[in-house]
């Protein structure tokens, strides 16, 4: 609630001690229904300062009460304050009170700023309260302090002591006083405009009044002004012998000089014909004169398929000045024996293969320029938006499409709605920020070992892929894995790759089986990953048992390196394969299953080499081997939970190798 400040009356309570050192500033205070309100201000002089009356004003605040309404308070004046520049800052507060029946506040204002003059009287509130801290040094003329005597014209105020009285001031003879204006001394006549050359004493240094002109001429200060023919000086006045109707003109022009003829241009004739609209003035060596001719017909019929007037400029034409669409034979040779249009990247010519680029380097070598055009293309090339809303999946649907090596997703939040398939051969790239999709899908193979498909980001923490509310499937897999699955195949994905992401596979929005990851294949490259939040499983790979389809024999193995798993449904990572896969620094973490669980059978194996692996906090035991394993035999710390009943025990910070060692477990260590 707003206080209001109701000034009624003014308390004329003014002791006589206080009347000559102090002012008087009273006021009422109510509310907005008009209660009278009990309460307190603060009220602090912003530094120390001398009143005119010796007082020395403190910078420490003073609170003054109020009860009924009734305000008052005895303050030394700010004008007459050393040093100048002076005013005080209140505040004040109403707490809870029952007024007429009523409970009222609490309330609070301020702060407000009061300047204080020198007054006999008495001044309300209103006549000394700013709303904000005044310039320095304060200064204000208050009414109460106006003498209400009536002034003359030209009378300004003048402090007496006490009020404001109107007084004459005279500036006669003072500094700077204006003696002459132009050498022209006495009284200096005010005038509208400018001072004028009449206005100037005559002198004989100055010269430019009609007057000293014309004596100029006569010779009264020097020697007479003289004049070369035609023209000659009678008094006061100048003539031109051939300026008049006497005289004539000749050579390239006659007549009078009054009305003369051009017949000739430096000396030859002028025809007297008269030109026709667009002729111009031009030579005949058959007539031997100037005459009109007219412009041969234009044999220039358009410019860059531009037709109507062809107008002059300064500088060579430009591509932007053609009309409609270029025509090849426009294009400079080396790329004029092409059909296709600039902007097709599948076209049949070798238009922008005759455009070149060449990096900078020593063995640098020219690239067609189609080529080059399509190692890399954006998202934001065939229309995606990355506003965080609209659906972007045409965009990256045709950019994958038009054949890049890479597809780039970057400066932006992309959401697709659709499922997007990268291509054998390609890769697709997401920038920092959150991106929301409906699944990621790798091309891959249930015939042969082709092909490379790359996922990249900007870092694991830095891009977040999330799957969208009610996808209900893998977040990240390929498009044959149903059929690949425990079928013992040799193919599937070949050597995929997913580096630097962050997938968060939002368990919370799916209500059916949902895989963070899930993948069949081998060569398998899995770098700087996090996956969090998955319905099922965190990370799912497999791959058949048959290790004499691989060639070369390194294929067989997938690379893990740096990786998260944790917050997931059930296990973090459940590993079927590709055997003889390596682990590096693996986080498996507060999952719903086990952390890692190894299996092997007829159609899967899985079995590999771990360097590294933290795994704790799962619902399951950390570990379910039922491959083979090599454990980094340097000691390397393992959290195990608590109540296992496979591999655990609560043996925290213990050599995982040595631990199985002595347990006699089926691996190899």
């Amino acid at each position: 609630m707003t206080i209001k400040e109701t000034r009624i009356i003014l308390l004329l309570l003014v002791a006589a001690s206080a009347a000559a050192q102090t002012t008087m500033v009273t006021g009422t205070i109510t509310d907005p229904a008009g209660d009278l309100l009990s309460g307190s201000c603060s009220i602090q002089a912003v530094g120390p300062f001398s009143a005119a009356t010796g007082w020395r004003v403190t910078g420490a605040p003073m609170v003054v009460p109020f009860s009924g309404g009734s305000f008052s308070a005895a303050l030394a004046p700010t004008d007459s304050a050393t040093p100048s520049g002076q005013y005080y800052r209140v505040t004040c507060a109403v707490p809870t009170q029952a007024v007429s029946g009523r409970t009222v506040g609490p309330y609070s204002w301020g702060p407000r700023y009061w300047l204080v003059p020198t007054n006999a009287t008495a001044l309300d509130i209103g006549t000394v309260e700013i709303t904000s801290p005044p310039p320095s040094p304060s200064w204000r003329v208050l009414w109460p302090q106006m003498d209400q005597g009536g002034a003359t014209l030209g009378q300004v105020p003048q402090w007496n002591g006490s009020s404001w009285m109107p007084s004459s001031v005279s500036v006669s003879g003072g500094p700077g006083a204006v003696t002459s204006v132009f050498g022209r001394s006495g009284a200096v006549v005010a005038q509208s405009g400018d001072y004028t050359t009449t206005q100037v004493p005559e002198g004989t240094s100055l010269y430019f009044t009609n007057t000293r002109v014309l004596s100029a001429m006569s010779g009264l200060y020097e020697s007479p002004l003289t004049f070369s023919a035609p023209l000659s000086r009678a008094g006061n006045t100048i003539t031109c012998a051939m300026c008049g109707s006497g005289g004539t003109l000749n050579g390239d022009v006659t007549g009078a000089s009054t009305a003369n003829t051009v017949v000739a241009l430096q000396g030859r004739a002028v025809a007297a014909t008269g030109p026709a609209d667009a002729q111009y003035l031009g030579w005949s060596a058959a007539a031997s004169r100037w005459q009109p001719i007219t412009l041969p017909p234009s044999s220039v019929l358009s410019v860059f398929g531009r037709t109507g007037a062809v107008n002059s400029q300064t500088g060579d034409y430009a591509f932007s000045q053609i009309s409609g669409a270029a025509a090849w034979s426009q294009l400079p040779a080396d790329v004029a024996n092409a059909t296709d249009n600039l902007t097709d990247m599948t076209d049949r010519g070798a238009a922008l293969q005759n455009l070149y680029f060449q990096a900078n380097g020593p063995r640098a070598t020219n690239r067609g320029a189609r080529d080059k055009m399509r190692d890399f293309v954006h998202v934001k090339d065939f229309g995606a938006v990355g506003d965080g809303a609209t659906d972007d999946s045409a965009a990256f649907m045709a950019a994958l499409a038009a054949g890049a090596k890479e597809v780039r997703a970057d400066g932006g939040n992309y959401v697709l709605a659709s499922v997007v398939t990268i291509p054998k051969g390609q890769a697709l790239y997401f920038g920092a920020g959150k991106h929301t999709v409906a699944g990621i899908l790798f091309t891959d193979s249930t015939t042969d070992q082709t092909g490379i498909g790359k996922l990249y980001c900007a870092g694991s923490g830095l891009a977040t892929i999330q799957l969208a509310n009610g996808a209900n499937r893998d977040l990240v897999s390929q498009v044959n894995f149903a059929s690949l699955t425990g079928a013992n195949s040799p193919y599937g994905l070949f050597r995929g790759e997913i580096n630097g992401c962050t997938f968060d596979a939002n368990k919370a929005g799916q209500s059916g089986v949902s895989y963070g990851i899930r993948l069949y294949g081998h060569g398998l490259y899995l770098h700087d990953v996090t996956v969090q939040n998955a319905y099922s499983d965190g990370i799912y790979t497999e791959w058949g048992v048959d290790s004499s389809y691989a060639s070369p024999n390194t294929d067989l193995e997938g690379y893990f390196t740096e990786i998260r798993s944790m917050f997931n449904g059930s296990n973090g990572w459940t590993f079927r394969g590709p055997h003889d896969s390596t682990f590096t620094n693996v986080v498996l973490y507060k999952n719903g299953g086990w952390g890692l669980r190894v299996e092997t059978s007829a159609t899967y194996n899985g079995n590999g080499h771990i360097s590294n692996l933290n795994t704790y906090l799962n619902s399951n035991p950390t570990f379910a081997l039922g491959g083979h394993f090599r454990f980094s035999r340097q000691k390397v710390p393992f959290a195990f939970n608590v109540g296992t009943t496979r591999i655990g025990e609560n043996r925290l910070g213990e050599d995982l190798a040595s631990f199985l060692r002595d347990r006699s477990l089926a691996c190899c260590c």
